[in-house]
């Protein structure tokens, strides 16, 4: 008797559907909101999740229109960002715990390559590299479907590079907001 109450235990055990424990996303791919103004940029990313240490890393493209009027001028850059979710959870999200979801810090590098046109006299002004670096806070809610949704505020530092050396670099400190959609995977 005993063996078959073991048989049906054990039957009963295994039969269970695993598939209710939803493995994470591992991957996300996002737009920057604010940069769809029209024809004025684009900013978009890659986010790998390494769900052990609550860490992603992303990588980061961007293509800008940063003067306009009698001037143009267009900017060209790349960049990295690590993010440390510290619940890997939301309460607006229908991931399951342990997602890339939920409050996060994070740390960005960037560089830029930018050049300027004068319309009027229809002449290259110069070329500038500017690297940057800022850290930033947010919070990511995947609320349906996979689609996320990712606002962020920080704070940066930004180096500005005259690549002829007519003009001196200079530095500046910057503050943002930034709101990111895109699809998690």
């Amino acid at each position: 008797m005993s063996d078959l109450l073991g048989l049906v235990i054990a039957a009963a055990t295994s039969t269970a559907d695993v598939s209710a424990i939803a493995e994470p996303d591992y991957n996300a791919v996002s737009i920057s909101v604010p940069a769809i103004d029209g024809l004025r940029g684009i900013g978009a990313s890659y986010e790998r999740w390494f769900p052990a240490r609550r860490i992603s890393i992303a990588a980061i493209g961007q293509l800008r229109q940063t003067a306009t009027g009698d001037y143009g001028a267009l900017s060209v850059g790349v960049g990295g960002e690590a993010r440390w979710y510290w619940r890997a959870d939301a309460w607006l999200s229908k991931l399951p715990a342990g997602s890339m979801v939920g409050w996060f810090l994070g740390a960005r590098l960037e560089v830029a390559l930018g050049a300027t046109h004068d319309r009027i006299d229809d002449r290259w002004l110069g070329e500038s590299l500017d690297l940057g670096t800022s850290g930033l806070i947010g919070y990511r809610i995947a609320p349906w479907r996979h689609v996320e949704i990712t606002p962020s505020v920080g704070l940066g530092m930004r180096r500005q590079v005259d690549l002829s050396g007519r003009l001196p670099a200079y530095s500046r400190g910057t503050a943002f907001a930034g709101l990111s959609v895109g699809w998690m995977f």
